[in-house]
């Protein structure tokens, strides 16, 4: 044990803080419990006193950083408040040897120390010092060592099918595993009346997920998604409400598409859960969403990293895809004035003529309803074109397909030979004495061939992604045309933008014709674009 104080024999007892951590890996478990009884015998024998508000306790923390409580407990040492901070051993102060001595230096410089019961050093010492190093040191390796057998269970799991921690999940079941008993070494044990593990659809949740990434991909935000939720009496896996951050980290997670979500190995931060270098892949499991929904939520979710919140939130139908036909400035809602017996109604103005006046624009104002309706039958107008490319884009794709269902894999492997041709025609040149003439010609037949194959090979795959996009445009269109009374208006507004979607609205003179013209993605003119002067 450490070295006790000889002053403490006369003075009254050190004011100290006791620091309890239990580590996310169970292979170094040590229970509260025991911690805490160490650190008690220690301190009534060392003349020590640690208050019922003293103790700090990191539950399920890692020890790789500092990220914890314990800067609390520091941060009273330096105040003076405390003298002390005793651990049960050092490897409860931290398992990352640099962040270690540089956190027990601050204590030192305060004029505080680190005290560790179970390990008799005497760090005032040169010798001490060297040892307490060394048993950070030590820490941090077998941090490493338990990190990279977690690393091959996790590898070996993904390689099943399986997520690498073997957690619960919203909306599945995990069969092959039952907690086991109270005191035992692991947290779960085999199921041996039903040995597989696999998870399985809870049929009661599988309608709320696919409604959680509905709502997302026709533009409801993810706090009002926890908020639908919540009112349905939904909970976590956990048994807590839902709220924006943890729909967001179950939908990221991309499991119910029947994926395996992990952090990119290339990747060096800290935060895995969080962190957007995800790598997928196919899990075991059934998926409850469809392929191209999870394709659309990740396109939405990407779209929405990019604009601004007030963008990505929008409460009005129409913001961010109406400009004035007059001077271009964006249209913005607003409310009519008050007025008796007059009930009040949104209209559109330009935000431009509003700040600086009519002698900048006269593009004129436009009730909302009207606009929103030149825009429905707009989009009305164009679904049979729509249809109608989308129905010619899949014969002639469904004719390339027969042609020869091995057509790609053909041209790759071709690919794949030119390649080699090229890279064994310039270890010829390195090797022998080939005439420059001779080269020049090889290397541009090889060329040729290769480039004219990669044309083939990028026409078939662009009119598959072609087919695949405008039957998806359909989707989207149809939707909007039928469903605009019921979606919200960010839906609505996430879908516009989806679809390209350039509105203009001007008015020649006061109470004169609304002139409300509109562009799409596919249309030849862009109506935002101003006629060259």
């Amino acid at each position: 044990m450490a070295r006790k104080n000889r002053s403490s024999e006369t003075a009254g007892p050190i004011l100290a803080i006791g620091y309890i951590r239990v580590s996310m890996a169970r292979e170094e478990m040590i229970s509260p419990e025991i911690q805490k009884n160490a650190i008690m015998r220690w301190a009534k024998e060392n003349n020590r006193r640690i208050d019922d508000g003293d103790w700090i306790i990191d539950l399920d923390k890692s020890g790789r950083n500092f990220k914890r409580k314990i800067q609390k407990a520091i941060g009273r040492v330096e105040s003076g408040d405390r003298k002390e901070i005793i651990a049960y051993r050092y490897d409860r102060w931290g398992r990352n040897a640099v962040e270690s001595l540089a956190n027990v230096g601050r204590l030192e410089q305060a004029g505080g120390r680190l005290v560790s019961v179970t390990e008799p050093l005497d760090a005032e010492s040169a010798i001490g010092k060297y040892n307490r190093t060394n048993a950070f040191a030590l820490a941090e390796m077998q941090s490493d060592i338990i990190s990279e057998n977690w690393q091959r269970v996790g590898d070996s799991r993904r390689a099943r099918g399986l997520p690498h921690t073997g957690m619960q999940v919203y909306g599945y079941v995990r069969r092959g595993r039952i907690p086991a008993p109270q005191g035992a070494s692991r947290a779960y044990m085999t199921d041996v009346s039903s040995p597989e593990e696999r998870y399985e659809v809870i049929r009661e949740q599988e309608p709320y997920v696919r409604e959680m990434y509905r709502m997302y991909i026709f533009g409801s935000g993810f706090t009002k998604i926890a908020q639908t939720l919540n009112e349905a009496g939904q909970k976590t896996v956990l048994g807590y409400q839902w709220s924006a951050f943890r729909v967001a980290a179950y939908l990221d997670s991309g499991f119910a598409a029947g994926k395996i979500r992990s952090h990119a190995k290339e990747c060096t931060c800290t935060h895995p859960s969080t962190c957007p270098s995800s790598e997928y892949i196919d899990g075991a499991h059934e998926p409850i969403i469809e392929p191209w929904e999870w394709e659309k939520y990740k396109k939405a979710r990407e779209d929405r990293r990019r604009r601004p919140p007030r963008a990505a939130n929008a409460r009005n139908p129409l913001i961010g895809c109406a400009r004035c036909g007059d001077c271009g400035g964006a249209l913005v809602y607003t409310l009519t004035s008050s007025k008796r017996n007059v009930p009040q109604y949104s209209v559109m103005r330009c935000s431009w003529k509003y700040q600086h006046g009519r002698s900048e624009c006269v593009g004129g104002t436009g009730r909302a309803s009207e606009i929103e309706k030149e825009v429905i039958e707009s989009l009305a107008s164009e679904l049979p074109h729509l249809e109608s490319e989308a129905s010619k884009i899949k014969t002639e794709s469904g004719e390339l397909a027969s042609r020869d269902s091995n057509v790609k894999d053909d041209l790759k492997a071709e690919i794949s030979r030119l390649t080699q041709a090229l890279k064994k025609a310039a270890k010829d040149r390195a090797m022998n004495d080939v005439p420059d003439d001779v080269y020049r010609e090889t290397i541009a037949d090889l060329t040729a061939a290769r480039d004219a194959k990669q044309h083939e090979l990028d026409a078939l795959e662009a009119s598959a992604s072609s087919e695949e996009e405008t039957s998806e445009r359909v989707q989207v269109a149809r939707s909007l045309v039928e469903e605009w009374e019921t979606l919200p208006a960010e839906g609505i507004n996430t879908l516009l933008r989806e679809l390209g979607c350039h509105i203009t609205m001007r008015r020649e003179y006061p109470r004169g014709p609304l002139d409300v013209r509109v562009s799409w993605s596919w249309s030849d003119h862009d109506v935002w674009e101003r006629p060259a002067s």
